[in-house]
């Protein structure tokens, strides 16, 4: 399969024309979403070992894609037509589907779904310039002395330990979000690094 996004995009879901119902609607749109996820994890398996390697990626993608989604589709229906407490606890589990959803979109992106190693790194770089430009402003109680250094020492954590708690809640908030960034996108490079070689070995 050289285009699963098209196979999948061309999947319908029958409705039984006994049961005209939103309902059975809402049941058959929501079970749509887990059957493609199911066939996906075949396909993904299957080019694991043999396909083309860009495709294997693009099957990862829609796979993991599809898989929350559906899961997203199912709490909605269980918002309208469940009952008890599973119907109660939907709200909750929709919003949780929901936000890792997002986050699946927004790591996936990062690192092209497992086939760049070099995205995340450029990332590092740009992260490291665009808080050593940050730290470079007049923004702060007092200025940094080596701005672009101590983006670096927070961005690749090698001196995050070092920098000195400031009485300055702008500069202690800014060195909090660039310390979030950099992790996520360093575990993100070096993961994509480890996973490429361990799939060789």
């Amino acid at each position: 399969l050289s285009n699963p996004g098209h196979l999948i995009a061309a999947s319908v879901s029958g409705r039984d024309p006994r049961k005209p119902t939103l309902e059975h609607r809402l049941h058959q749109w929501f079970r749509l979403r887990g059957t493609r996820a199911h066939f996906l994890r075949t396909v993904m398996l299957s080019h694991a070992t043999t396909g083309n390697e860009h495709t294997y990626y693009e099957t990862v993608r829609l796979h993991e894609l599809q898989r929350s989604s559906a899961r997203v589709a199912q709490d909605a229906y269980e918002i309208v037509f469940g009952s008890g407490r599973t119907r109660a606890m939907a709200p909750a589990a929709m919003l949780l589907h929901a936000f890792n959803h997002g986050i699946m979109r927004f790591l996936g992106a990062l690192n092209g779904w497992g086939e760049s190693a070099g995205r995340p790194f450029m990332a590092l770089l740009a992260c490291w310039g665009a808080f050593g430009l940050a730290y470079s402003r007049p923004w702060f109680a007092k200025p940094i002395v080596a701005p672009f250094q101590k983006s670096f020492d927070i961005t690749f954590l090698v001196g995050y330990g070092n920098q000195v708690v400031a009485q300055d809640t702008k500069l202690t908030f800014v060195q909090d979000v660039h310390a979030i960034m950099a992790i996520v996108i360093y575990s993100v490079f070096f993961a994509t690094v480890i996973s490429k070689l361990s799939r060789a070995r």
